[in-house]
């Protein structure tokens, strides 16, 4: 990142905590003590915004001079209640906040989140593919030698192959039904049959959200169970946003969430058309780069850097 005058660079984090000893130390997470690093640099040194400011800014359409950055925290996990929450009170700096919502309200656990934990204890992923090939031919008599695979896009900033290509099969490529069997039958064999327990110490509670938006952090849309939007039907889209606005202002009493963050940066025209139509203020995207002059038109495509590139500033 070179950073520059007049862009605001917004960070995008996921898990953060002690990676290395905590329960799953393969995940791909940052360190708690890196988090600390990068807050108390970027506090010491540089502006962070916060919602109100970012939307101001998005409205009058006026960039500071001066680089400025912006914290946002996907997928409404734990780790940002117990590690990112007092690090952010202790620089006195806010972050925006996007959790699953039926990971909260209903103690289901993200297909994405599956994926990441069966990652972590399978670190050899020809043995999951093997498994998938196995399962597949079970269920369906064809093997994955006999689907077009190479269709796929396995391009990835921090993924090898196999792993994109696990990924891509368990997320969208394999039909519905027959993906939900699988993902279900690898979450269970590697990680745990105890899913309750595991969505309880893995995502927010109602309770942690409200403390959190009582003390300045702000929430908003995700989508209500973290679906690839572009692969929904304009109604579809229209309901992962809606129940995820009802959520908030219906069970926590919380009636200003009117920014997002796609999921798995997925969307497409008639994302954008819904978000217009129901006057939301930014969304966020996972393409690479800064907020500026020449795309804050573009206030619902706002593109995202990755944690991970704050070690080159």
């Amino acid at each position: 990142m070179n950073l520059e005058p007049n862009n605001i660079y917004i960070i995008m984090y996921h898990y953060v905590r002690p990676v290395k000893n905590s329960k799953y130390p393969e995940i791909k997470g940052l360190e708690e003590k890196i988090f600390y690093k990068q807050i108390k640099f970027l506090s010491e040194n540089y502006k962070i915004l916060s919602d109100e400011e970012l939307g101001l800014i998005i409205k009058t359409k006026k960039i500071p001079k001066t680089p400025s950055f912006f914290l946002t925290f996907d997928d409404g996990y734990k780790d940002h209640y117990k590690y990112v929450f007092p690090i952010l009170n202790k620089f006195k700096v806010t972050g925006n906040f996007y959790p699953i919502i039926n990971a909260i309200n209903e103690g289901a656990i993200s297909d994405i989140n599956k994926i990441h934990f069966i990652l972590e204890k399978v670190q050899n992923r020809k043995i999951i593919l093997d498994e998938i090939d196995k399962l597949l031919f079970k269920e369906k008599r064809i093997s994955l030698n006999n689907l077009s695979i190479n269709q796929l896009n396995l391009s990835s900033r921090y993924d090898d192959r196999d792993t994109v290509l696990i990924k891509r099969l368990l997320q969208y490529f394999l039909e519905e039904d027959i993906r939900y069997k699988i993902l279900n039958t690898l979450f269970n064999k590697f990680v745990t049959i105890d899913s309750k327990n595991f969505a309880k110490e893995l995502y927010l509670s109602k309770n942690e959200i409200v403390e959190m938006h009582n003390n300045n952090m702000h929430f908003g849309v995700h989508t209500y169970s973290h679906k690839w939007l572009d692969q929904l039907s304009v109604d579809e889209q229209y309901q992962e946003i809606k129940k995820s606005i009802d959520f908030f202002t219906n069970k926590l009493n919380i009636n200003d969430c009117f920014s997002v963050s796609y999921p798995f940066g997925s969307y497409n025209l008639e994302s954008l058309e819904i978000l217009k139509k129901n006057k939301f203020n930014y969304a966020f995207t996972t393409k690479v780069g800064s907020l500026n002059l020449k795309n804050i038109q573009k206030n619902l495509e706002i593109p995202r850097y990755d944690a991970n590139d704050l070690q080159y500033i």
